[in-house]
C-alpha cells in the first residue's frame, strides 16, 4: 500500500511540476507580448525631400528617447518634416523637446516642419505650453 501511495505521490508531483512549468511559460509569453504591444512605435519614412514621422501611443520620456535613436538612422537635416500625431494619445515635455529639436533642424536648413492631426489632449498641451504659437499645426 505504501508503495502505491509513493508512486501516486510521485505522479502527482510530476503533474504539478509540469503544470507549473506550463503556467510559467504561458505567463512569460503573455508578458512579452504585452511589452511588445505597449512599446512605442513610429512610422518613419523619407520621400521626395520630406521626412514623414507618425508616432503612436504616448510620446513621453521613454518613447521620445527611442524615437531619437531611430531618427539617428535617417537624415533629419535639409528635409521638410511632416509629423502626424493622430496616433499619439499623450505628449510629455520630453515629446515637446523632441518636436522642438526637429523644428530647429528643419529651420536651420531653411526647411519647415508641420504637425498634423493632434488630438484634443495634445492640442491642450500645445496651448498651455505656448507651443501652439511655435509649431505649425494643421
Amino acid at each position: 500500500m505504501k508503495m502505491i501511495q509513493e508512486n501516486l505521490t510521485d505522479d502527482i508531483r510530476e503533474t504539478v511540476k509540469e503544470a507549473v512549468k506550463d503556467a510559467v511559460n504561458e505567463t512569460a509569453e503573455s508578458v512579452q507580448e504585452a511589452v511588445l504591444e505597449a512599446a512605442p512605435k513610429a512610422v518613419i519614412e523619407e520621400k521626395e525631400g520630406t521626412l514623414y514621422l507618425a508616432p503612436t501611443g504616448r510620446l513621453d520620456t521613454v518613447a521620445s528617447s527611442e524615437l531619437i535613436e531611430k531618427l539617428k538612422e535617417v537624415e533629419t537635416a535639409g528635409v521638410d518634416i511632416d509629423v502626424d500625431l493622430a496616433g499619439v494619445a499623450y505628449i510629455s515635455s520630453a515629446g515637446l523637446r523632441l518636436l522642438v529639436s526637429l523644428q530647429k533642424k528643419a529651420a536651420a536648413s531653411g526647411k519647415t516642419m508641420v504637425i498634423r492631426n493632434p488630438n484634443a489632449v495634445v492640442k491642450e498641451v500645445f496651448r498651455v505650453s505656448g507651443f501652439n504659437k511655435t509649431f505649425t499645426v494643421l
